[in-house]
């Protein structure tokens, strides 16, 4: 990483906080995909890694000494997930976050704000579940989606997820015609 990477204010800032550390001693590996254990992991540490109470939901694929326990049983009792099937028996922590879910979890961890704009995206119709959390996420200047559109299932990286906690916590937010930078791919931030 270097000090001109779009990401570096914002991971600095993450590691800094505590919110997240290296993938090893030497690396963040910002271009590295989040999964659903992680997400919850950067979400709960954003908040201040707060206790959970509620003990009788459990994940047949997060027990007690899964790395990522008791973030996302935090989750769990803050409305944040519920699992991803429609029994909640699994959570699925090492499925890949997409953007969709990254943002509606965020959103979630922030209690569900209302937002008050009209939907920017012509992509996201009322139907979709992470609607709210598009919208949401665009009128805070978190994410300003792709030539109008939101790109739902685009895989959400370490430094992506850096740079919307980042954004949220600090009011460094995307002005409506700023670009911050492009990933790898060339996909606006």
């Amino acid at each position: 990483m270097t000090p001109n990477d779009w990401f570096a204010t914002p991971v600095l800032w993450a590691v800094n906080n505590s919110i997240t550390g290296g993938t090893d001693e030497h690396h963040f590996s910002p271009f590295n995909t989040v999964m659903r254990a992680d997400t919850m992991v950067f979400f709960w540490a954003a908040k201040g890694r707060p206790e959970f109470t509620a003990t009788d939901k459990t994940f047949k694929d997060v027990k007690k000494k899964h790395w990522a326990y008791k973030a996302v049983m935090w989750a769990v009792e803050n409305g944040i997930t519920g699992g991803t099937d429609t029994e909640g028996l699994y959570f699925s922590p090492q499925r890949i976050c997409m953007r969709s879910e990254v943002l509606q979890f965020l959103y979630a961890a922030m209690g569900k704000p209302e937002h008050t704009i009209e939907n920017p995206y012509s992509d996201v119709k009322d139907k979709h579940w992470y609607k709210d959390g598009a919208i949401w996420a665009y009128e805070k200047g978190l994410e300003k989606g792709e030539g109008g559109k939101f790109n739902a299932k685009t895989p959400c990286t370490r430094a992506y997820v850096a740079t919307y906690l980042y954004r949220y916590f600090t009011g460094n937010e995307l002005a409506n015609e700023t670009i911050r930078g492009r990933n790898n791919q060339g996909t606006v931030l």
